[in-house]
């Protein structure tokens, strides 16, 4: 896997900006999730993640949050903006010490690097992995 290299702090806000976060702590990991949640979430073939430690991350605002059962048989818990329910912030029972915010919420998403894919045999046909890329049928052990 490619080594993470964060030059600046992570920064970012919701579509109408009532909701902001920080970490300055370096990503653990970063990576596309092809499962159906995040499909179904993302409107989208995938959505990009970047995984910090869990109480890294400063939040400006309330989000308001939505738990359930993902179709991974993990219970995740996104955290969304009250006001532009965009979803910024997830929780995952299969990750415990992390915690993960959406790459497209970043003030600046060129920090976003992709190192892996996980749950690429959920892929829709019409959003191919990239082949730079590490890619996992499901999630890989130790995560």
């Amino acid at each position: 896997m490619t080594k993470i290299i964060l030059m600046e702090e992570l920064s970012g806000r919701c579509l109408c900006s009532e909701v902001t976060f920080t970490c300055s702590h370096k990503p653990i990991l970063a990576g596309h999730c092809y499962c159906l949640d995040c499909q179904e979430i993302s409107g989208a073939g995938h959505a990009s993640n970047i995984g910090v430690p869990k109480g890294s991350t400063k939040v400006k605002g309330t989000l308001h949050y939505h738990e359930h059962s993902a179709d991974t048989g993990n219970i995740v818990k996104r955290g969304f903006c009250p006001n532009c329910a965009c979803d910024m912030y997830i929780e995952n029972s299969g990750i415990p010490d992390l915690e993960f915010l959406r790459a497209g919420s970043l003030d600046n998403p060129e920090l976003f690097k992709p190192q892996l894919a996980v749950y690429a045999c959920r892929r829709i046909s019409w959003d191919a992995v990239d082949p730079s890329l590490t890619a996992f049928e499901k999630m890989p052990p130790g995560l």
